[in-house]
């Protein structure tokens, strides 16, 4: 199985890329947004998931590992397949789904092309107890997915990482939710200046 594919775009076919890694080009299904962003030549890293089916394999992206995670247990709710997980995704950051399915919003969950009302009743049930303990997750060594989105964000703003790390860390300390992103990001910016 491929885990992760390190390489450059040479193709890009809607929501598909084809990377070359080494000497060999992986047609990666990735979402819209990772599409948009990706024009040929520019360097990739993806975290992969690898679903074989009889016709093949197919080779789905993710930036971020909890990503991919995500995407896979959201396809053990029975008939969500990786379209409509792709779609999920699509539409929800990977923290914001979560907080969706812990809080038992059907309403936004609907908001999602292929999903109706039942189906986002059925999604719920199967996984708010799974994905409500990971919105939960205080620590960033458990590998929190907001966390871990503060940490990019403040990557984003200049910090190395481990210095994100140890800051978020510092933030949940002094109080700050771990499940809110924009707190953390304003307690390190308001410490730090």
């Amino acid at each position: 199985m491929i885990g992760y594919l390190d390489g450059n775009v040479i193709d890009v076919s809607g929501e598909s890329l084809t990377v070359l890694a080494g000497q060999v080009g992986y047609e990666v299904r990735v979402l819209p947004a990772v599409a948009l962003e990706s024009p040929n030549g520019c360097k990739c890293r993806f975290w992969i998931h690898s679903a074989i089916r009889e016709q093949g394999w197919d080779l789905y992206g993710f930036r971020h590992r909890e990503e991919r995670d995500l995407f896979r247990i959201v396809q053990k709710v029975p008939k969500i397949g990786a379209k409509t997980a792709m779609a999920m995704l699509a539409v929800f950051e990977a923290a914001a789904l979560i907080r969706i399915v812990s809080d038992s919003d059907v309403v936004a969950l609907s908001s999602v092309p292929c999903i109706g009302k039942k189906t986002a009743e059925r999604v719920i049930v199967e996984l708010r107890d799974i994905l409500g303990s990971m919105a939960g997750e205080p620590s960033t060594s458990s590998g929190g997915l907001v966390v871990n989105e503060a940490v990019q964000a403040l990557v984003g703003l200049g910090y190395s990482a481990a210095d994100a790390r140890t800051k978020a860390a510092s933030a949940i300390e002094a109080g700050v939710s771990a499940n809110d992103i924009e707190a953390m990001i304003r307690h390190v910016l308001t410490t730090d200046s």
